[in-house]
């Protein structure tokens, strides 16, 4: 568009392009000088497009943006002076000084540094269906991303309403696409039997209506579409890192439209000097603002270790073997008609097939059968299921995953990392996850290297992740819903030699169970009246090793130990271990995972904060490199009973 005039509507979606425009300008002025710390990400040269969307979404639409977020952000708030504040690190930024210019957060709205790491959380928020929208917007370089295209099979499965926008500047950063995309943006959009929908912001401003059709075919037809906008950067990547000649940076200032406008029309020109005037005005204003505080505005580790959701269970209220136990408790948490459980294979009779399959060792059983809305097979895409699970966590809708093995978790540790964990945190908002991604780890069944191992140490330790080991004291029917009710995600581990087993209700003569005072707080196994001789700690499967061998060491070694046995292991509430570890100044711990990478350091670094202030010898038991199949090689890799009592004799004794 050329004309100094266009439509109504038009004409509001320049005014505040403009007005962006100055507030990118001003942001990078500023960075010249010195005075803005890190990076910023600005739109310059792409404000159209969030400006002509923002005005046709409703209350329910959400946008997913990414580290280039700035002119979404405005579009949707017109906050310019908390997204200022939060840029320039002062009191009353949008993510009180933790998010900077990429992680951004208001009602229709949240941005994310990651590549197309919000893709698949966008389409799970979409999935509700209930008149709402989801709209992830990346670059063409995230086409590298295969989360991307694991969310638009899933998008088109399910038949979401997601509009996934592509601004493609033909520029990652300081690569040209042309070196590293192959072929065509719509027939790879094509390939999915997606609609696709194009439009340039570097010849016109007028693409309005193309906007519109595509938000309106997903909105009526309840289907994803591509949203492929050609656009142009003005500017640098970040900061200063524009490698483009100075002469092509001319000719696309030159060429760009918001620029011809402002420069043809009065109305528009005139307002484009006082926009940069107010901006000016504006940001010299919060230059002299207080810092915001440095601290971490919401300590909800804290959540997991000092609630009492576990108060009113009965973890051996039936004698239902481990497993039956577990679904028991997820069908439990899915009488919320809100609830959802997803998962690869766990459909009882999926289409077209004729005999009943129970899911990966029976876990997901007849739920399908029963709860037919809300239990749903998955591609094999665990990275974009997850994410779509943390969406449907994100619009409220309590959400239960399974990953079929343990050893599958690398795949998604990006989305608990860097979408999860930090979702529920770095905004400076009160964002709850009623999330569980529940996996079966561990060996002793022969099925080799990549279906065998332990892998909760990945975990530890990740901010506001709350990692539960199912123990052998089994799993009350409440379980799943009271973690799915502290709103953190939770990852729920379940060691397949557990299975099988009952629940025990009691300990070998003349031990005594203690149940959690609190959900952080441990099982304690001990004898009362009597001095325990050290002070044990250990989870999972590995604790009814230990508890097999109590008898043992009481009767033939004399020797008593405090045991403490862990449901959550991270965060870890240490207060029992400590008092216990005051008393016999030596600290076992036993666990299934490689003890170089295990809960050990977590276990001393927590003593350490918490101020444990006495001297204590330390032996950790652990197993050691990869599981193979053979039984010797499984064997040799893994914990057993004659080893651990081995080497308990040897460090609490000396015996050989």
């Amino acid at each position: 568009m050329d004309s100094a005039k266009g439509t109504k509507s038009l004409d509001a979606a320049i005014f505040k392009a403009i007005k962006i425009r100055a507030f990118e300008v001003g942001l990078l002025e500023l960075f010249g000088l010195g005075k803005i710390r890190g990076t910023v990400h600005t739109c310059w040269g792409q404000e159209m497009t969030p400006s002509l969307l923002s005005a046709m979404l409703n209350s329910k639409d959400h946008v997913f943006g990414t580290h280039r977020g700035h002119g979404y952000f405005l579009s949707i708030t017109e906050d310019f002076n908390g997204l200022a504040r939060e840029i320039l690190g002062k009191v009353g930024g949008v993510s009180k000084g933790m998010g900077g210019s990429q992680h951004l957060y208001a009602d229709g709205i949240i941005t994310n540094g990651i590549q197309g790491g919000l893709v698949p959380v966008a389409a799970g928020y979409a999935s509700i269906k209930d008149g709402r929208v989801g709209v992830a917007v990346v670059g063409e370089g995230t086409l590298g991303q295969g989360v991307f295209y694991e969310t638009l099979n899933i998008a088109n499965l399910f038949e979401i309403p997601l509009l996934l926008v592509i601004e493609d500047n033909e520029i990652s950063q300081t690569t040209p696409s042309i070196q590293n995309f192959y072929g065509s943006i719509e027939s790879r959009i094509r390939g999915f039997d997606t609609e696709y929908f194009f439009s340039k912001d570097s010849t016109s401003l007028d693409f309005e209506e193309t906007i519109a059709s595509a938000l309106a075919y997903v909105r009526n037809s309840n289907k994803p579409a591509v949203l492929h906008i050609k656009t142009q950067r003005l500017g640098p990547h970040s900061k200063g890192d524009d490698n483009r000649s100075l002469k092509m940076i001319e000719e696309i200032s030159k060429s760009d439209p918001l620029n011809r406008v402002i420069s043809t029309s009065v109305e528009f020109g005139d307002f484009w000097e006082s926009s940069k005037s107010e901006i000016r005005e504006l940001l010299e204003e919060i230059l002299l603002a207080q810092p915001a505080e440095d601290s971490i505005p919401n300590q909800l580790n804290q959540i997991a270790l000092n609630s009492n959701i576990f108060a009113n269970d009965s973890a051996a209220s039936s004698n239902l073997p481990i497993r039956k136990q577990i679904t028991k408790s997820i069908g439990n948490a899915l009488l919320n008609s809100d609830t959802w459980f997803m998962g690869e294979d766990i459909e009882q009779l999926p289409i077209e097939m004729e005999k009943n399959y129970p899911g990966a060792f029976g876990i997901s059983d007849n739920l399908s059968s029963l709860f037919p809305n809300q239990v749903h097979n998955f591609p094999i895409s665990e990275q974009a299921m997850v994410g779509f699970a943390i969406g449907r966590a994100f619009a409220g809708k309590p959400t239960i995953v399974e990953i079929m093995f343990g050893d599958f978790t690398t795949l998604i540790v990006d989305q608990i990392r860097q979408q999860a964990s930090k979702m529920v945190s770095v905004y400076g908002a009160d964002i709850g996850l009623p999330l569980l991604i529940r996996t079966p780890m561990g060996g002793r069944r022969g099925y080799g290297p990549t279906h065998s191992q332990n892998f909760e140490g990945l975990f530890f330790g990740i901010p506001n992740i709350v990692v539960f080991m199912v123990s052998p004291f089994g799993v009350a029917d409440s379980t799943v819903s009271n973690l799915l009710s502290l709103k953190l995600p939770v990852l729920f581990i379940e060691n397949k030699d557990l299975y099988a087993e009952i629940a025990l209700t009691d300990a070998p003569i003349p031990y005594k169970i203690t149940r959690p005072a609190s959900s952080g707080s441990p099982f304690a196994v001990a004898v009362p009246g009597r001095t325990p001789q050290a002070t044990v700690v250990t989870y999972g499967n590995s604790s009814k090793i230990l508890i097999d061998v109590l008898n043992e060491l009481a009767l033939k070694h004399e020797i008593l130990i405090d045991l403490f046995v862990f449901e959550i292991i991270s965060p870890l509430r240490i207060n029992e271990v400590s008092g216990s570890l005051k008393r016999t100044n030596k600290l076992v711990l036993v666990e299934e995972s490689l003890s170089e990478m295990g809960l050990m350091s977590s276990l001393v670094s927590a003593l350490t904060k918490f101020e444990h202030e006495s001297e204590f010898s330390v032996l950790s038991i652990g197993g050691i490199g990869d599981i193979g199949s053979s039984l010797a090689s499984e064997t040799d890799a893994l914990i057993s009973q004659v080893g651990i009592v081995r080497k308990l004799i040897k460090f609490i004794v000396g015996e050989k």
